[in-house]
């Protein structure tokens, strides 16, 4: 769930609200999947919905295999091939009758085409796949024009084509039909606010359509409450009118709305907010969504920064527990947890930091390595335990070249009779 809006530019990422879903053949099961991509868990959900859809009952579950491909899109490396087969066969389980299950196809089109445009491939193939989403969005809108968020990503998908007449009109009518949703102001306030960049942003008309933009989201936010996208949409928009100190107050808030969406965190400490304000901004959200992870990891980060390393930790640890694969927040403990490791004198302290790590984290093959150093370094060494931890760590990450020298290294020189174990490793190697 990416959105930005920089200066003249779209970033183009989909932001599309959690769909609430049910299976019939293990309602419980869909309903855990749901769950844990709440807290960013969308490997495990992943895991957990193929195995429903393997068994007899799960097979003929549309609502699961929907909801495999929404967690498919959804994930930081998302799976369109395989999002798109799992879609495919819900809607052939429903006989292309569900407005939904339309809108997800008509997702994993967008993205191909958000894929496309990242990659600079020609016009011609990026203006196709938002073609492809606009007609698969319009079905979605033929079946069901109840959903608050079909006009404007109808909407979005033919602006991407160009077409910024008719973008336009697909979000007015989001505004005029759904006045409490927040897509179509935002979306609506994006495309003035890249209006305002083309005509120049400190030029004339691009302060009066950035005035435009700021009018239309103040609208946005008073029928919708703090939606964090129209907050960081207009902080920029703020920015760019010269007015730096409610623009802070807009990404403060969006912050405190919904501290997963990293773009006003990101937009604060680009201008060089203060430690001290970031402290405060972490502690008061934490205190509002406990164990927040994107909360988490930003206070860790400049406690880190303030030398204040247990502190650091003890905020870490908890929300690593529940945000088990949020990478950025894993990369922070680890980066933190590492030096205070490698140092003698507080190794001991660290030990427990980097299992925890490792056990919380699914993916942490660099946890298993320092861990796997740290023992082979030891005084003495303690090889068995180094071992340990190398062969764990080549388990999640079997290319890495360090990890597979640093095992068979292990084989070579500290594990007498062991040596010939070295070979496959330092083969991959080469």
């Amino acid at each position: 769930m990416r959105i930005a809006v920089s200066v003249g530019i779209l970033v183009i990422a989909l932001l599309v609200g959690p769909l609430t879903v049910s299976g019939a053949a293990a309602p419980d099961k869909v309903s855990d999947a749901d769950k844990l991509t709440k807290v960013g868990r969308f490997s495990s959900a992943e895991k957990m919905l193929e195995k429903i859809t393997a068994t007899e009952a799960g097979a003929k579950d549309a609502e699961a295999w929907a909801k495999l491909a929404e967690v498919r899109v959804d994930m930081p490396n998302p799976d369109l091939d395989g999002a798109e087969a799992a879609i495919m066969t819900a809607l052939d389980l429903v006989k292309d009758k569900n407005a939904r299950y339309w809108k997800i196809l008509g997702r994993i089109s967008f993205e191909r085409g958000n894929q496309a445009l990242a990659a600079q491939q020609a016009a011609n193939t990026i203006k196709s796949w938002f073609s492809d989403a606009e007609v698969k969005f319009g079905e979605s809108r033929r079946l069901d024009g109840s959903d608050p968020e079909i006009n404007w990503l109808y909407g979005w998908a033919k602006e991407l084509q160009e077409y910024p007449k008719k973008a336009r009109e697909a979000y007015e009518k989001n505004i005029a039909e759904f006045p409490t949703e927040a897509g179509g102001y935002w979306r609506r306030g994006a495309q003035i606010s890249n209006d305002a960049a083309r005509a120049g942003g400190r030029s004339p008309e691009g302060q009066k359509r950035y005035g435009e933009a700021v009018k239309l989201f103040d609208t946005g936010l008073e029928k919708c409450g703090p939606d964090p996208r129209i907050l960081h949409l207009k902080g920029i928009a703020l920015e760019w009118l010269g007015k730096h100190d409610e623009a802070r107050e807009c990404y403060r808030t969006a912050v405190r709305s919904d501290p997963t969406f990293r773009k006003p965190w990101d937009e604060l400490i680009r201008k060089k907010e203060s430690a001290a304000k970031l402290m405060d901004l972490s502690r008061d959200v934490l205190r509002k969504h406990a164990n927040d992870g994107t909360a988490a990891m930003y206070l860790g980060w400049v406690l880190t920064g303030q030398g204040e390393t247990k502190a650091a930790m003890d905020v870490m640890l908890p929300a690593l527990e529940v945000w088990r694969e949020h990478y950025s927040l894993w990369w922070q403990a680890s980066k933190t947890a590492g030096p205070v490791l490698m140092n003698r004198a507080t190794s001991a302290t660290a030990i427990p930091w980097m299992e925890k790590i490792h056990e919380y984290y699914e993916y942490s093959a660099d946890a298993a390595n320092n861990l796997g150093l740290f023992y082979r370094d030891s005084r003495p060494p303690q090889a068995q335990k180094a071992l340990e931890w190398y062969l764990k760590a080549s388990e999640r990450a079997p290319n890495s070249q360090d990890i597979l020298n640093d095992t068979g290294l292990i084989y070579l020189f500290n594990l007498p009779g062991q040596e010939k174990k070295s070979l496959p490793y330092f083969e991959k190697v080469l």
